[in-house]
């Protein structure tokens, strides 16, 4: 079994467009519990407005 992880925003809409790519957000899975976990290793920079700059200012 191969797993791919996406980590996005929490809009509806980018919810509806993975979902139609075959994702399951973890809470909705099937069969038993999901944990996902994540660290972030606070860089100095991200680009400007992207997902990973502004996770990181949630995070560091």
């Amino acid at each position: 079994m191969r797993q791919k992880v996406l980590i996005t925003d929490d809009e509806p809409k980018q919810k509806a467009f993975y979902e139609s790519l075959g994702y399951t957000q973890t809470d909705e899975l099937r069969g038993g519990s999901v944990r996902a976990l994540i660290r972030f290793d606070c860089p100095s920079t991200y680009g400007e407005g992207s997902l990973a700059g502004h996770l990181s200012e949630l995070v560091c």
